[in-house]
């Protein structure tokens, strides 16, 4: 890897190479793309082949040369592109990564990114792995990106609903903040999703029911309605069950962090006295009612010429008038 980087840091360097990208980019900009590739082509020509070949090229290259295949060569698979100067899905920058993904998630190419995304994530660098527990930019920031990509376009489109929330459970890195919001929108489409089948299953059951005569259509047009309504009722509550488990599934491992003596995610503490307080909160109404008859109980003298002594008599007589009047 360090090899890698010193070549890439050689090329950066070189006056030829930063001219050479500068007009790229105008080009690319201008959308003048054909040119642009063009000129890419020619810089790779310029290079020994062989030294070239399952080595690393500058990132901001690689990125502008993938985004301007995308425009003139859609037919071309990237992670072919990639594969030409990596020698594992494990070695290529997160930056290069996140457009190559965007790229072929976009031309459905589904299960081979999953394939090259899970790999990544699955066998990270140690040194990728440090920058991410701290956070380091533009590191943390292209991963999350790819975690997105990879759980809200990839697996969700596949109809993976439950491993992505399985993913999202067991990743490392993301604030509980970002995984529910993306859990969120897993749900939602998992609901979207639902609710169009569904809506197909009756278009087709009402394409066939019009080939009975106008007579029978008419007589059963009030049953159909009913048992489409029935359906949809049906179908919306397995929704919404299914719906409040997977946000439970979340939110039980989220406020699992806040037990008593737990660090959260941002390092802050509950204590056992707010704890506390929102317990008594909740049930004062009750416990009031509990001490107050204690109370009474014991010391009936204690509300004698109050109103509580002339709410209970009136209680005490419309509970007998109820009682003789059965």
């Amino acid at each position: 890897m360090s090899v890698q980087l010193s070549k890439e840091s050689d090329i950066l360097n070189n006056e030829q190479y930063k001219e050479n990208f500068r007009n790229i980019s105008k080009l690319y900009i201008t959308k003048k793309f054909n040119s642009a590739y063009e000129l890419c082509e020619e810089c790779e020509e310029k290079e020994d082949l062989e030294e070239i070949k399952r080595s690393v090229i500058p990132s901001d290259l690689l990125q502008i040369y993938l985004k301007i295949i995308e425009q003139i060569k859609p037919e071309i698979n990237c992670w072919d592109i990639l594969n030409k100067y990596y020698k594992d899905v494990s070695e290529i920058p997160s930056k290069i990564l996140t457009s190559c993904a965007l790229i072929e998630v976009k031309k459905q190419n589904l299960e081979i990114s999953k394939k090259n995304l899970r790999k990544w994530i699955r066998e990270m660098s140690k040194e990728e792995k440090e920058k991410l527990r701290e956070k380091q930019q533009p590191n943390f920031r292209f991963y999350e990106m790819l975690i997105e990509i990879y759980v809200l376009h990839v697996l969700a489109p596949l109809e993976e609903y439950n491993s992505s929330i399985d993913f999202l459970e067991g990743e490392d890195y993301l604030t509980m903040d970002r995984k529910k919001l993306i859990c969120d929108k897993v749900v939602k489409m998992e609901t979207l999703k639902e609710q169009e089948k569904q809506k197909d299953k009756n278009a087709k059951t009402s394409s066939n029911k019009n080939l009975f005569s106008s007579i029978n259509e008419i007589s059963s047009s009030k049953t159909s309605v009913d048992d489409t309504l029935n359906d949809i009722k049906d179908n919306n509550k397995e929704i919404i069950k299914r719906t409040k488990s997977k946000q439970k599934k979340i939110n039980n491992k989220h406020q699992n962090k806040y037990d008593i003596g737990n660090g959260v995610v941002d390092g802050s503490y509950e204590s056992f006295w707010k704890i506390l307080s929102r317990f008594l909160m909740d049930k004062a109404p009750f416990i009031l009612v509990i001490i107050l008859f204690i109370a009474i109980k014991k010391n009936p003298e204690i509300i004698r010429g109050t109103i509580f002594e002339r709410i209970l008599k009136k209680l005490h007589e419309t509970i007998m008038i109820i009682i003789n009047i059965n």
